[in-house]
């Protein structure tokens, strides 16, 4: 939805990968030997307020909060110029992985890894796992245009080929929750998300 507000649209599975390797396909941006230096990588694992975290709080959510500003990494460059993809924040990209199983399950898949020691941190490592409803704090995104610059269709894949109109992407967007977080936060009364295998459950204002 915000990559939609301009013009644009998530990021592709494939096309993050791509631009992370470059052309020679290396497994970092910035070469073939892992150097957590260059990428924001090895920071100090956190240990999350858990009622704190659901409650949103945002003294909390700042506290974990690790990231850096995008483009501020020299060094974590790709051989294509796109910056900071693996260790800043695990992205998400739209899943292009169809078929049975549980790669195909979900519309989306994240990618990168965050900023902590001993993740991968590497270009093509997906997470697969996750749900439309999954949110975290070290949790990204990065928007794609189309190389003329035009307008692009900004849903997914997934959600093309269901025949979802932006109306429905919309309200998914809004109320992906499957359990409540804060019953002050209207939108937060919980949502049953699901993938194109598993059966969806409608709320009664959906459209």
């Amino acid at each position: 939805v915000h990559c939609a507000e301009r013009g644009k649209r998530i990021c592709t599975e494939t096309e993050w990968t791509m631009a992370c390797e470059g052309p020679e396909r290396k497994p970092f941006p910035y070469g073939y030997l892992r150097d957590a230096t260059k990428c924001h990588g090895d920071r100090p694992w956190d240990h999350p307020d858990t009622r704190k975290f659901i409650e949103r709080d945002p003294h909390e959510l700042e506290r974990l909060w690790q990231g850096v500003k995008s483009g501020s990494q020299p060094d974590c460059v790709s051989d294509y110029g796109v910056h900071d993809m693996p260790a800043n924040a695990d992205e998400l990209a739209a899943s292009e992985t169809y078929g049975k199983g549980p790669k195909s399950d979900f519309d989306n898949v994240t990618t990168g890894g965050p900023w902590y020691e001993g993740v991968r941190n590497q270009c093509r490592p997906k997470i697969y796992s996750h749900d439309e409803s999954f949110a975290y704090y070290y949790l990204s995104w990065r928007c794609c245009a189309e190389p003329d610059g035009k307008p692009t269709d900004p849903r997914a894949p997934k959600q093309i080929k269901r025949g979802w109109d932006w109306d429905k992407v919309v309200y998914r967007a809004k109320h992906s929750w499957k359990l409540p977080l804060n019953s002050k936060v209207p939108g937060d009364e919980g949502y049953n998300s699901a993938g194109t295998d598993r059966p969806i459950v409608p709320r009664k204002d959906e459209p």
